[in-house]
């Protein structure tokens, strides 16, 4: 399964499907980060270094290559055929049957249940197809959608990792949450 990772393709629903980003997505992939860098920032790390066109080159390259390698999965979001996001695995381990999901969506397509449905279908990716036993998520303390996003698709809250992560305002404690295979009703 590994080395087909980088060609895959997930439906989502009828407007809605997820993909490993090519080359020619890096200006429209570009623009969305560009139009959505104050509502992104406060939570993504990597939006103050995402300056330029290259910046999302660079993502896709290395998205394609992580994808071809098995190592990890960052698929990009097209809601009628734009994209509006990315979703994805930070990493995949093979060993631990483990991996951690991230997200982000562009805020004029936020309370659509993009970001929900999109997780839910590469959770259920990760569990049936994978063979995978445990997701993380990770999200600041402040972040409530991102909260309410993993309550809704089961995970259990199990911790706070204190400052372990550096944003644009300072260090924050995250939320550790987790889902089991034997737990996922998706």
């Amino acid at each position: 399964m590994k080395q087909d990772l980088h060609k895959l393709t997930l439906q989502v629903d009828e407007n809605t499907h997820l993909r490993v980003p090519c080359l020619e997505d890096a200006g429209a992939l570009f623009s969305v980060v560009d139009a959505n860098r104050e509502h992104l920032r406060r939570f993504m790390w990597w939006v103050d270094h995402n300056t330029a066109p290259s910046g999302s080159e660079f993502f896709i390259r290395d998205a394609i290559q992580k994808a071809t390698e098995g190592a990890q999965l960052h698929l990009c979001i097209y809601h009628h055929g734009q994209i509006v996001g990315t979703v994805g695995f930070h990493y995949l381990d093979y060993i631990n049957l483990r991996t951690e999901i991230g997200y982000w969506l562009a805020k004029e397509f936020e309370g659509r249940g993009i970001i929900t449905n999109s997780s839910r279908v590469l959770v259920r990716f990760a569990f049936e197809t994978l063979g995978f036993h445990r997701i993380e998520l990770r999200s600041s303390v402040e972040n409530d959608k991102s909260r309410r996003i993993a309550e809704r698709l089961g995970f259990t809250l199990e911790g706070i990792a204190r400052e372990s992560c550096k944003l644009a305002t300072g260090f924050h404690n995250m939320q550790v949450f987790s889902l089991l295979s034997t737990e996922a009703i998706l």
